[in-house]
């Protein structure tokens, strides 16, 4: 199996968020008029971020609550107070307190786009869309607000609507990679393999990550297309050498290409950065068993069954290579395994050449 690398998008920092619309309006030789309450309840938020920033988050939410009690139109302090709430799994509490902003606030949008990516993270695709609407309502020219409706319907499995989305957040801003990534994620899925490669290549041109070109290699697999599997593993690992994911997917082409050499190389350094993948085991095993190294393969597919004693691939494989080790009983027991765990191919060795 072919190791597509999956993007997980988190909660926006709100911190930064309020700390961006502080002073909105506020120009040069404009003399703003502060009263003691907003003084106050300044003083009370500034307090809040510096005991947040330093980890101190025991008192953070009642000093919070403090500096809106004290001057309730003062907004910085709803978006920091839902951020903690947030984090302490306090959803309801969380939600509830953006929805108290937006009685003060002009601009909705903000509020309501945080809202929707907190029921977004708690999996609850109904409400986000519902307050992702809300917040497209408010302003409509934020492309940010049709990519995060694109996230909630591509994780509730409506991949139509989740493309219809992603593609409306790029004609409102076409240099963000991150849509074209999860839009071609989503094409990858429907198994439209030359629409994913383009997206991926789209979203290389505006951000050569080894995510991106991994995953446009895997598509590349999809097409057979092994050489240009290859070419972007490579580029992955130029980019990041530790990236391992690529290191198997190039081994995989390698296998197709019948370079088994190149394989177990590409699948020993694979196994070097990440030695608790079964399959890695598994297609080095094969690489092996096609070099000849019959009693290494053999060893390689017993740490696959070792880490993952449910899997027919690496007990058809040990099977095959038991065979041409005169193995003939080792042979038919892993196929039998094999064939009992739904594997057609063991079932139809099993049924030809085992009593």
């Amino acid at each position: 199996m072919k190791k597509v690398v999956f993007f997980k998008h988190f909660l926006s920092l709100l911190l930064v968020i309020c700390l961006c619309i502080t002073a909105l309006g506020q120009q040069k030789n404009q003399t703003i008029v502060i009263s003691k309450k907003e003084q106050l309840a300044q003083e009370k938020f500034n307090d809040a971020v510096s005991k947040y920033e330093r980890g101190n988050t025991a008192d953070v939410s009642k000093v919070l609550k403090d500096a809106i009690a004290t001057h309730k139109n003062f907004k910085e302090p709803y978006f920091l107070l839902a951020k903690v709430q947030f984090e302490n799994n306090q959803i309801e509490d969380a939600v509830a307190t953006l929805q108290s902003s937006t009685k003060i606030l002009r601009q909705k949008d903000s509020a309501y786009y945080l809202i929707a990516l907190i029921y977004y993270q708690s999996n609850q695709w109904n409400e986000a869309i519902q307050f992702t609407d809300l917040a497209i309502n408010e302003n409509e020219k934020d492309y940010k607000l049709f990519y995060l409706k694109g996230l909630i319907y591509a994780a509730s499995g409506d991949y139509p609507k989740a493309i219809q989305e992603y593609t409306k957040a790029i004609e409102l801003n076409a240099a963000v990679s991150e849509v074209y990534a999860d839009r071609g994620l989503i094409l990858f899925n429907m198994k439209d393999f030359p629409g994913a490669i383009k997206d991926y290549s789209e979203a290389i041109k505006v951000n050569a990550l080894p995510t991106y070109l991994n995953n446009r290699a895997v598509a590349q697999l999809e097409m057979q297309s092994y050489k240009e599997a290859i070419k972007d593993c490579l580029k992955a690992i130029e980019i990041d050498p530790v990236f391992y994911d690529a290191y198997n997917n190039k081994g995989i082409a390698h296998l197709a290409l019948g370079e088994f050499t190149e394989a177990q190389i590409a699948f020993d350094t694979y196994i070097k950065y990440n030695n608790t993948d079964y399959k890695g085991y598994n297609y080095r095993g094969v690489a092996l068993n096609y070099l000849g190294e019959y009693e290494k393969a053999v060893l390689d597919f017993n740490k696959s069954l070792e880490l993952n004693p449910n899997n027919p691939e690496a007990y058809l494989n040990r099977g095959n290579t038991k065979e041409l080790l005169r193995d003939k009983d080792g042979a038919c027991k892993d196929w039998k395994k094999a064939a009992q765990l739904g594997d057609k191919n063991a079932e139809e060795y099993s049924n030809k050449n085992c009593k």
